[in-house]
Formats: C-alpha cells, structure tokens, sequence
C-alpha cells in the first residue's frame, strides 16, 4: 500500500476534497420529509377536504408506503369512539403535497 502513495499522492487529498464537497452539498426538501411528515400529510387532506371529521377522532395506523418521487401511503384510520367503522386511505405524495386520495370502509 505503500507503493501506492508514493505514485499517487495527490489521490489522498482529491479523495478528501470530493467527500468533503459531498458533504457540503446541499439537500433538496423532499430527502428530508419523513414517513410521519407524510402520515400527517395525508391525515389533514383529509380533513380539509371533509372525508373524516377531524383527526383527533381517529388514531392512525400506519399500513405501509411504495413508489419513489411519487409515494403511495396507505393508512388505516380507527375511530377512537366505539360504534363507527374503519377506514383505510391512500394518499399519492409527491414533495409533501398530497395530489390525491382514495377511502375504502
């Protein structure tokens, strides 16, 4: 390994200079949005739009999520009163903005 830094010690420093810049590079909004930035997401589109009455009536089991700039989130939605019935959604995310939803009882 010795041989090696002596043919190329400049590989050393370029290598340093490359991780370092890597480092330094900034990130975009969506690497940094989590499961729960898109739970809660999901949640108040539904309420905004009327399809649940309000978020703290349920509590909210997270069912799984697929895709890669365009997620697919699938809840399930339990009514915390006894009586009412579950409620699973998909929300389609794309940057934190939710473009669309469906319910299923």
């Amino acid at each position: 390994m010795s041989d090696l830094k002596k043919k190329n010690p400049l590989s050393a420093a370029a290598f340093l200079a490359v991780v370092s810049f890597g480092a330094a590079a900034p990130t975009s909004s969506f690497a940094a949005e989590s499961v729960d930035d898109r739970i809660n997401a999901c949640v108040s589109a539904l309420e905004a739009a009327g399809e649940i009455s309000a978020a703290d009536d349920y509590k909210v089991r997270f069912k799984g999520e697929r895709g890669g700039r365009l997620k697919q989130l699938t809840i399930m939605l339990k009514p915390v009163s006894t009586g009412a019935s579950n409620v699973s959604a998909t929300c389609k995310i794309k940057k934190g903005e939710v473009l669309e939803y469906s319910l299923t009882a």
